[in-house]
């Protein structure tokens, strides 16, 4: 009687101790699947900097282009481009003067001098040559987060490596508003740079890591989505923003005509369809 007793306890020891390792297995904390999300228009914008809006122009301006534009044509020429301008200022109630259409005609023709919306580092050292003013190649020197490290981003992680860069992108702005030895024309060139740089960023994510195959772009055509290059776009976006900044200031002053977003935008449009476009600033 006293083996049953022990073996039946055996049993039962052997059993509570399964028992409890699976309880043990079904409580371990599955791994969380991280999911990207959109990045909010309050995430985007820094109020401190004076010329926030123009970051805000530049992706309303590129939600204008892709749902205006068409692809079929093969050709963007400066006529079309224009026309394209004229009617986003007359949507968005924005002035369009013979003083604004000369500006525009400035930044675009040192958007075709500098080659801007091409692949490739060296367009940076063309802003230099084209402007030939040391200014120029000292502010394009300030150590802004690089776009380098917004490509090739696990999925799932573009979403935090975004908002990183944006914080970045703002501490860097908070030194340059409080740098009291910068030029005006050196801040405005820098905080046009700055906003579009943020706002771009947060738009292209948006679009091929949240919407992707809702996204406009990808409506318009899906190879779009497939040949993207944030790097490459991005490169283009805050080129455009310096370039567009200075020749609109040079052309009438700080502050002066359309500002640099939709010049930006312009140059970012022109980068995300280089593949699929011949494009003629």
């Amino acid at each position: 009687m006293k083996k049953l007793f022990k073996m039946a306890l055996a049993i039962c020891t052997v059993l509570t101790v399964v028992v409890s390792c699976d309880q043990e297995d079904d409580n371990t904390p599955l791994p969380i699947e991280k999911k990207e999300r959109e990045i909010k228009v309050s995430e985007m914008r820094y109020e401190k900097n004076p010329y926030d809006d123009q970051g805000m122009l530049h992706n309303e301006f590129l939600d204008f282009f892709i749902t205006r534009v068409d692809l079929s044509s093969k050709e963007m020429n400066r006529e079309k481009l224009f026309s394209l301008i004229e009617e986003f200022h007359s949507v968005k109630k924005i002035d369009f003067e013979a003083s604004d259409i000369e500006i525009y005609h400035k930044v675009f023709d040192f958007y075709a001098e500098a080659k801007i919306h091409y692949p490739g580092s060296e367009s940076i050292s063309r802003l230099c040559k084209y402007f030939d003013i040391p200014i120029l190649c000292d502010i394009i020197k300030w150590p802004f987060p690089t776009l380098l490290t917004l490509d090739d981003v696990e999925e799932g992680e573009a979403t935090d490596r975004i908002l990183k860069y944006i914080e970045e992108i703002k501490a860097a702005e908070a030194k340059i508003l409080e740098d009291t030895r910068m030029d005006e024309i050196e801040k405005y060139a820098l905080l046009n740079y700055a906003t579009v740089a943020r706002h771009s960023a947060a738009y292209w994510h948006n679009e091929m890591h949240v919407l992707k195959s809702q996204s406009n772009w990808s409506n318009a055509d899906e190879s779009l989505a497939a040949e993207y290059c944030w790097k490459c776009v991005g490169k283009s976006d805050v080129e455009g923003a310096i370039g567009g900044a200075i020749t609109g200031a040079f052309a009438g002053g700080v502050g002066a005509g359309p500002g640099a977003g939709i010049g930006a935008g312009a140059a970012s449009a022109a980068s995300a369809v280089v593949e699929f476009f011949d494009w003629l600033w």
